[in-house]
């Protein structure tokens, strides 16, 4: 459900926190010559990471271990690029290498949870914060990282009391808040979610991703013309923000307002035009519209794309429907039923399919597998038809 962020919520949060590395200096705590160089290494190094230029980084950091191998913070640096370059290997040594300095190594400990959380072993990310957590009870984003390892494995209790310690730590990180607020959404808590969403844009409005997480709840409700509302706030900070674009459309789809969907989507594939999801949606809504040539190039790329996409299956199923083909529609349903078998509004459209085809029996089985499933169109559905049958 939630993907992994970057393992630093900030290169400088985590050598400021430091209270085992110190560059090393002359015998009567000035600077030597050696380390002034040690630390233009170190500053360049750094200058290079932000830019985005990890290979002259490591270059860089390297030379300061040269000077100074027992500065753990080059390490942690030159850890951190290897990460950036999905050089996991290299990134784990770098580790090995700190705790070889400090087996303590709050920051190491902190470092190796995030790497382990990126590789999705969740147990073994949370066994090495809680060590962190151990040794230094009050830096924050040991607390967060295993928040989310238990928020992956929706230990949902466990995830916000560490999101939770985060915030007492440092009530002033947005991240904390929005973080917290999605596993309450999780939880059906949607008040208390609500008011760290808001808290959460109290500190940085500009997060687009706090709108996302924020209408996203407002799906989850049903609440789409607060969604609607919500997604403007985020697109008036980045306009060009295509997340906040394709759910600003599909906003407007749930509310039936397909043309202006359509203009959203279009907007959002002028910035990406070969994502297979806002293909999907734009098909489906030109398929609402009667537009279906241009809904079906939408949905046949959107599958040429990903064809593991139950979604797109169904709106080109809903497509064929709407032309009168019902025997591709009924394949498409099935095949979107093959990737989703617990879909009941796909059961609902196939059973429709079956219905307009005159084969009652078939329907009369999809629809009351829809209501299994949770369907609330399918009760109304299986009345209807029962009602013909008398």
């Amino acid at each position: 459900m939630w993907k992994y962020v970057t393992v630093v919520l900030s290169a400088m949060i985590f050598l400021s926190c430091s209270s085992t590395s110190q560059l090393t200096k002359g015998k009567n705590g000035t600077e030597t010559e050696d380390t002034s160089i040690e630390q233009g290494h170190f500053d360049s190094g750094m200058q290079l990471y932000r830019s985005g230029n990890y290979e002259e980084a490591i270059q860089q950091f390297t030379s300061a271990i040269e000077l100074n191998p027992g500065g753990v913070d080059y390490y942690i640096m030159r850890s951190l690029c290897y990460d950036r370059q999905d050089n996991m290997e290299a990134a784990f040594h770098e580790l090995d290498l700190i705790f070889e300095i400090n087996p303590n190594e709050v920051l190491g400990l902190a470092l190796q949870g995030n790497y382990l959380r990126k590789l999705e072993d969740y147990e073994q990310a949370i066994e090495a914060y809680s060590r962190a957590i151990l040794l230094n009870p009050v830096y924050p984003p040991s607390h967060y990282g295993r928040g989310r390892c238990y928020a992956e494995l929706e230990q949902y209790s466990q995830a916000i009391t560490d999101f939770t310690n985060a915030i007492a730590r440092n009530p002033e990180e947005a991240l904390y808040y929005r973080r917290r607020a999605n596993v309450f959404v999780e939880t059906g808590a949607y008040d208390q979610a609500e008011a760290d969403y808001l808290h959460a844009l109290e500190l940085d409005d500009s997060d687009t991703r706090i709108y996302g997480n924020y209408a996203a709840m407002m799906f989850r409700m049903e609440e789409y013309e607060r969604a609607y509302e919500i997604l403007n706030g985020g697109l008036e900070k980045n306009p060009e923000d295509w997340s906040l674009i394709n759910d600003r459309g599909s906003a407007l789809l749930r509310m039936e307002r397909y043309v202006e969907a359509i203009e959203e989507y279009n907007h959002a594939l002028e910035i990406d035009s070969l994502n297979a999801v806002t293909l999907n949606n734009r098909g489906y809504a030109l398929a609402q519209v009667g537009y279906y040539d241009a809904a079906l190039a939408d949905l046949n790329l959107s599958l040429e794309l990903n064809p593991e996409l139950s979604g797109t299956h169904d709106s080109r199923g809903f497509t064929y429907a709407g032309m009168g083909d019902y025997e591709r529609a009924i394949a498409d349903y099935t095949a979107a039923l093959d990737l989703d078998p617990d879909n009941g509004v796909v059961y609902f459209h196939r059973g429709n399919a079956f219905r307009d085809m005159g084969d009652h029996n078939r329907a009369l089985q999809d629809y009351q597998r829809a209501v299994e499933c949770g369907n609330a169109e399918a009760v109304e559905a299986i009345n209807q038809l029962m009602a013909t049958e008398d």
